[in-house]
Formats: structure tokens, sequence, C-alpha cells
């Protein structure tokens, strides 16, 4: 999340922009025509400080006003990402957690969400996933497929029991402390979708076997059952 800016910050960037008036002012004098726009009467000097006052009044209210709606703003993704059924990741450029919500501390093995912060998501991939991960990092950085789904192999020391996940690239954040782009990413737990999907097949191999298997047990030739005569 961004911070607003501290008042040394403000300060700085006060001195910063008076250093460039003055170098301005002192490498190009006829950039302003003083003479025309200064005011000619003490009563116009004293109103153009007011006015100059009451703007800068409205605009701090205005700066307040955004900064509330924004803080809300942000309120409200944070609690959607913290209440989301899906689990959520923000990866930097390197690869590294840099915040998760509660269900992906939970399929990574995690106490807490803060515990991922600063971990480099290859740490909870399986070893044969490694090299899948690096080339979807190369794709991203490449600027092609960053949104393109995955399947990765989860395994760590936290979470014995390996688990299948799509990771897919929701969105990508420009951040503005440090610099760099955020991704976040979902990751789906395929894990019992998948192991379903082996069950089935393995059932239907069985089935297609069992006449097999039990004309052998049985001592007598299938039949076929097309021709609905024993196979030769």
């Amino acid at each position: 999340m961004t911070k607003d800016p501290s008042p040394s910050r403000q300060d700085e960037a006060a001195r910063l922009l008076r250093e460039r008036a003055r170098k301005r002012m002192e490498t190009t004098p006829g950039a302003v025509d003083i003479d025309r726009t200064l005011p000619a009467t003490p009563e116009a000097w004293r109103e153009e400080l007011l006015l100059l006052q009451i703007e800068r009044d409205i605009q701090a209210e205005e700066l307040h006003r955004t900064r509330g709606e924004l803080a809300r703003v942000r309120a409200g993704y944070r609690d959607l990402f913290e209440h989301a059924p899906v689990a959520y990741l923000l990866l930097d450029e390197d690869g590294v957690i840099r915040d998760a919500n509660p269900p992906a501390a939970e399929l990574l093995g995690a106490a807490s969400a803060p515990e991922l912060e600063g971990q480099a998501f290859a740490e909870f991939l399986a070893p044969s996933a490694l090299e899948q991960w690096a080339r979807c990092r190369a794709a991203q950085s490449a600027g092609g497929a960053a949104r393109a789904a995955t399947e990765l192999g989860l395994h760590c020391d936290q979470c014995p029991l390996r688990r299948l996940v799509r990771m897919e690239c929701v969105t990508e954040v420009a951040c503005t402390e440090g610099g760099g782009v955020h991704g976040l990413f979902a990751l789906i737990d395929l894990t019992e979708q998948r192991q379903v999907e082996e069950d089935r097949e393995a059932l239907i191999d069985l089935v297609e076997a069992s006449p097999q298997l039990l004309a052998g047990r049985l001592g007598v030739k299938p039949v076929d059952d097309a021709e609905g005569e024993p196979t030769p």
C-alpha cells in the first residue's frame, strides 16, 4: 500500500521546486514579465494574497478529501483481498512474495500470510516445477503471455503432500515505492480435481479389462461383445 508523503518529504519537494525555479530565473531572466504580473496597488496586493491563501486552502481540502476517498477504496480492496476464497499472491519482478492472503498461506503451508512476505515463490515449488516456473517468469519479463495460466506442483517442508495448482496472472501493478512491476496471481488448487480424473480413468480401464480378467480366472475364453462369440 502506498503511504502518504511525510512532512520531511514534502519539505524536500518544496525545496527542490524552489531551487528549480531559482535556477530558471537566473538562466532565463525574461521568462516572466514581472511588471505585468505584479499588483499595482497595496489593495491589489492584499487581494492577491488573500486569493492565494484561499486557493491554497481549497487545494488542501481537496487533497484531504481525495486521500480519504483513496484510503476507503484501499480498505475495501484490502478487505476483498483478505476474505477472498481464492488464494492470491503479490509477486515482484524477482518472483519474491510481497503480499498474500490467508488462503494462499494455507495452500503454501504457512502459519500466516505475513510469514510468506519476503520469501521467493520458487521455494514452495516441487523440483520438477522449477523449470516451468523459470519459463513462465521469462515470458512475463519479455511481455508475452504475461497472463497465461500455468500448472505447477507445490512441495515444501511445511506442506509435505504435493499439491497441483493452476497459477493465473490477474493483473500487473506498477509499484510506486522502489519501482518495478508487481503481479497479482491467483492460485487454484487442482489436486482433488486431478485425483478424481485419475481415479475415473483408472476405473474405466478396470471396467474395460474386467471381462478378460474374469474369463482368465474362470479358465474360459472371453466373449466378443460385437459378435457374441468367444474371442479366439
